[in-house]
């Protein structure tokens, strides 16, 4: 269902007709171009919290060392897919092939779906079980468009408003990673004027919540023990008659 979703997406002529939207309190109509598939980047910090105290036998008192700090990149969440997956069932080795990338389909509030793609773009598997995204338009804080959605005017669309990303393997990469991640976001939607010389439009998207933080559990068992800050951007392109 998921891929039929990104297949519609792929053959619409960058419109993909009008929907209500609620911003400011007041509900709108306005059309919105194809999503398109965008290519992600994934940077936090984790801050762990340690448990193992020490005994001071000077002061007579347990010391509680100090929190353990972590990077996670988009590496790290491929990483951990490709582990989960495969022992899902659903992806062959235990590791992506060079040059793979984490994908993202869709704008929170109509349908997220994040998958792996291979260097050549194409999808690899679907892993919208270890990662996912949820928002709702009715939680928009704010939108802004410009030009007529039709194929001879350029239009542009800029969306701001919140929403949860979260990474849970499941158990299955070894250890436990359930982190949920909230922040406010920009989304950006472009679509160009049919190309007079081949009759294409051109379709992008830019997406980017600069600042996201939540809490969560590493380790061995889920009991939340970490702080999470960092960002998740994601950018894609395509070319539709």
């Amino acid at each position: 269902m998921k891929e039929m979703y990104r297949m519609i997406g792929k053959q619409m002529l960058g419109i993909a007709g009008a929907m209500a939207v609620l911003a400011f309190g007041t509900e709108k109509l306005h059309a919105q171009p194809a999503d398109v598939n965008e290519s992600c980047t994934f940077a936090a910090t984790l801050v762990i919290n340690n448990t193992n105290s020490t005994y001071n036998s000077n002061t007579t008192a347990y010391v509680n060392p100090p929190p353990t700090m972590v990077k996670m990149a988009t590496k790290d969440i491929l990483a951990l897919i490709a582990k989960g997956e495969h022992k899902e069932g659903n992806w062959t080795s235990t590791n992506f092939p060079t040059g793979a990338k984490l994908m993202k389909y869709g704008t929170p509030g109509n349908f997220v779906d994040f998958f792996v793609a291979g260097a050549t773009n194409n999808e690899l598997v679907d892993c919208q079980d270890i990662i996912s995204m949820n928002g709702q338009y009715e939680d928009l804080l704010a939108y802004t468009f410009t030009g007529t959605a039709n194929e001879s005017t350029p239009w542009m669309e800029t969306d701001y408003g919140f929403a949860e990303v979260d990474i849970y393997d499941l158990g299955l990469a070894g250890g436990v990673t359930d982190l949920q991640l909230y922040g406010y976001f920009v989304n950006t939607i472009k679509t160009t004027a049919v190309s007079q010389a081949t009759g294409m439009i051109g379709n992008s998207q830019s997406f980017g919540i600069k600042a996201i933080g939540g809490e969560g559990a590493i380790g061995n068992n889920d009991n939340p023990n970490c702080a999470v800050s960092g960002s998740l951007s994601a950018l894609g392109s395509q070319q539709t008659f």
